[in-house]
């Protein structure tokens, strides 16, 4: 890996640590968020007794924590975006117990993602206490908005969650935050230009937003019960309905060939038999912000309805 190039190499085991220390003392060595680092104390360990240059820490941590943590003086990685675990960051045995496969060596299956069935002391529960089955599927981070804060807490690097995601995804993600630490380095992002960064983010891969770590919360505001696939942008709401066909007021520009979903607000008369899933849409025409568009949609959709960009 040295000879390959490599700037760093990223550590979880101790032992191979104070190894890599003794055989190759010219290499940097990073300790991964899988050790567990929450605190000054335990980076302070790790800067002295492992040669460790940097800390990455858990996702679960709050910009207080965060703080604290720089403190130490050992410059620390932080999560600012993507996927988050169920478990404890780099503690999650769930794939490697139930499918042999360990998320902890890079392989996870997600089985976080997965539907569940809620019971209560052996009896199912009711339709509205779990009426998607996602009982453990997180959403994703967002720190945009606390970027400021990150910055004035010491994080010395960011990082983002990446696993499996392809190469539009890491491009988009890595120039959004880029662009926004170079506007801080500037004088900061006006609130127009935050939101318009946000929007982008949005449009890679997500399933929904959450900032509730980053505040101190682990709610059910961290969760996406709905759904574990990609969530969109809202671009509209459906204002109008006739035989198969919507009338979309645009709240942002969309472009012929788009995917559109529609997130159905069923009227009250629907029947049982009414599927609950979210119709997806092809998009017939350009169209700008604050424009009207005709969508056909074979679905019978209220109006109120919002309509998300999930594909482009």
């Amino acid at each position: 890996a040295r000879d390959a190039g490599a700037d760093a190499l990223i550590v979880a085991d101790a032992g191979l640590a104070r190894l890599l220390r003794e055989e190759l003392p010219d290499l940097e060595l990073h300790l991964s968020t899988q050790a567990g680092v929450m605190s000054a104390r335990a980076a302070l360990l790790a800067a002295r007794e492992l040669g460790a240059a940097r800390v990455t820490c858990a996702r679960e941590l709050s910009v207080g924590a965060l703080e604290a943590l720089c403190a130490s003086g050992v410059p620390v990685e932080a999560f600012c975006h993507g996927a988050i675990c169920v478990s404890y960051s780099g503690a999650c045995a769930f794939s490697a117990l139930r499918r042999g496969r360990s998320a902890n060596r890079g392989a996870c299956t997600q089985p976080c993602r997965l539907p569940y069935r809620l019971e209560r002391d052996g009896a199912p529960a009711s339709e509205a206490e779990a009426p998607s089955g996602r009982l453990l599927c997180p959403r994703d981070l967002l720190s945009l908005r606390h970027l400021p804060a990150l910055v004035r807490a010491g994080v010395a690097a960011l990082k983002i969650e990446g696993r499996m995601k392809n190469p539009d995804y890491v491009w988009n993600v890595v120039g959004c935050y880029r662009a926004a630490l170079d506007a801080l380095a500037e004088g900061g992002l006006d609130g127009e230009a935050e939101e318009e960064v946000a929007f982008r983010l949005g449009m890679s891969f997500n399933r929904g937003f959450t900032d509730a770590y980053l505040r101190g919360g682990s709610g059910p505001e961290l969760m996406s019960p709905e759904r574990a696939i990609n969530q969109g942008v809202r671009v509209g709401e459906v204002v109008a309905r006739a035989r198969h066909e919507v009338t979309v007021a645009l709240e942002r520009p969309v472009g012929e060939g788009d995917t559109l979903e529609i997130r159905t607000v069923l009227p009250t008369d629907a029947g049982a038999d009414v599927p609950a899933r979210w119709p997806l849409v092809p998009c017939p025409a350009d169209g700008a912000a604050g424009e009207r568009l005709r969508v056909r949609c074979k679905r019978r959709v209220e109006p109120g309805s919002a309509v998300y960009l999930t594909a482009s």
